[in-house]
């Protein structure tokens, strides 16, 4: 299991409806007003969600624990891979509101074996590589 945490803003039900169509985040007002607002050096240099969509490689399901800053909203998410026999579904658990978890978020997967190989060589991990590409 892999798991990775922040204490940044966390993910609203609205911000996960920009989330869950690849590419929409730039549509996201609330988003690109903060944005406008930060100091260059702080901007992001590009839109959350094309580059996410890449975990599906090396697993079917991501679990996300996430918390608002904006309006305190906790959730559990987990999104299914468009390959999986779930079809890409994603189920949302909205958790009561506690005050002493802070807004952030914690993603957890569980890699496939075979995804990750051990080394890396052009030659002998040619059929690994067609595998992952095709998501066999």
């Amino acid at each position: 299991m892999i798991e990775i945490q922040d204490n940044g803003t966390g993910i609203s039900a609205a911000e996960l409806r920009f989330l869950s169509k690849t590419g929409s985040s730039s549509s996201n007002i609330m988003k690109a007003n903060i944005i406008d607002e930060m100091p260059v050096w702080m901007k992001p240099s590009g839109t959350f969600g094309i580059g996410f969509q890449s975990i599906f490689m090396i697993t079917d399901v991501v679990m996300i624990e996430t918390k608002s800053y904006h309006n305190e909203e906790f959730q559990t998410i987990e999104l299914n891979s468009p390959n999986s026999y779930k079809d890409g579904d994603i189920l949302l658990v909205k958790n009561t509101s506690n005050h002493f978890v802070k807004p952030g978020t914690k993603i957890s997967i569980n890699y496939k074996e075979k995804a990750i190989a051990d080394k890396y060589s052009i030659k002998s991990q040619h059929r690994l590589s067609l595998r992952q590409a095709h998501n066999l």
